[in-house]
């Protein structure tokens, strides 16, 4: 049986706290002994800059044991900004369910880790899932929240441009090239450019682009 509701978050974190150990310390038996036989792990970019899904505690054990070494996980806490650890039923199994935070060399994390019995019927928790998901990448922080551009600058002396003079000369490109040109303004395109934008890289849209036959030269509308 799982532990009531009130005994969750000491269980997450004492899972969480032998999880990074095993990793810093690279202790393999401490790793294995953490997941349940039939486990899954989804990464999303965070620590194998893929897009990937492992089954099976052996592994998991395998391929965090290579990504280890090169993005060197750390800093692993519950989420005390989400919901909480609590008692839940998956796909007519329970566990507990917690969502958590961590870091990386590069960046920084968020995760959602469920916790089953051992197969013995021991009080002991292993992992079931593990998902692992990289939210920012540091020294190109996410601009939300307070940090998320007011467009308010102009209105403290009026002196500076407001936000449309300003939109019309970022758009008019007179004095500076872009840094990044994407071809094609549909989904796709539109999406990039907003992301490229959220990490302040110049970032123009390309709709019709057609390149001379004679010269090579491409032309833009924009």
């Amino acid at each position: 049986m799982l532990a009531q509701s009130n005994t969750a978050t000491p269980i997450v974190e004492n899972w969480l706290e032998q999880f990074e150990r095993a990793l810093v310390q690279s202790d393999n038996t401490l790793l294995a002994s953490l997941f349940h036989y039939d486990s899954y792990w989804r990464d999303v970019l965070a620590l194998s800059w893929r897009i990937m899904t492992v089954i099976g505690a052996d592994a998991i054990l395998n391929e965090l044991k290579a990504f280890n070494p090169l993005t060197k996980p750390s800093n692993f806490r519950i989420d005390n900004d989400r919901t909480e650890p609590r008692r839940v039923t998956r796909a007519g199994t329970e566990a507990i369910e917690a969502i958590f935070a961590f870091e990386t060399d590069a960046g920084r994390g968020s995760g959602v880790l469920r916790l089953v019995p051992d197969a013995d019927e021991s009080n002991e928790v292993r992992a079931w899932t593990l998902l692992t998901a990289i939210e920012e990448i540091k020294g190109h922080e996410e601009q939300l929240g307070r940090k998320r551009p007011s467009g308010k600058v102009h209105s403290r002396d009026f002196r500076g441009p407001n936000w449309l003079d300003a939109r019309k000369a970022a758009v008019a490109y007179v004095n500076h090239d872009p840094t990044v040109l994407v071809v094609g303004g549909g989904q796709a395109g539109i999406s990039i450019a907003a992301r490229l934008a959220q990490l302040k890289v110049d970032t123009l849209i390309g709709t019709d682009i057609r390149a001379s036959a004679t010269t090579g030269a491409i032309g833009t509308t924009h």
